[in-house]
C-alpha cells in the first residue's frame, strides 16, 4: 500500500500512481481504468483489458453454420481500388 495526496491537476483533482504500484499492477502509462465506489466507501481502479484478436483466432470461428453467402455491393460509383 502507498499513501498519496490529491492534488490539482489543471481543473482537475488528480493523484500519481508510484512506481512500484504500477510495476505490482502490471499498470503503463496510458492504461484505461474505471473507477468505482465499493461497498465500504473505498476507491477502487480496475484496469481495463481490451481483448486482442488474432486472425487466426478470428477465422477459427467461421464454422459451416455461420458462415453467410457472398454479398455484392452493386458496381463501384466512384475510385474504389476493388
Amino acid at each position: 500500500m502507498a499513501t498519496v495526496t490529491l492534488k490539482k491537476w489543471g481543473n482537475s483533482p488528480s493523484i500519481r500512481i508510484p512506481a512500484s504500484i504500477m510495476q505490482a499492477a502490471a499498470l503503463h502509462v496510458e492504461d484505461k481504468l474505471d473507477l468505482k465506489i465499493n461497498e465500504e466507501g473505498q476507491i477502487v481502479l480496475i484496469p481495463v483489458k481490451t481483448q486482442e484478436y488474432s486472425l487466426e483466432s478470428l477465422l477459427s470461428g467461421i464454422t459451416p453454420e455461420n458462415l453467410h453467402e457472398k454479398v455484392t455491393f452493386g458496381v463501384p460509383v466512384g475510385k474504389e481500388l476493388l
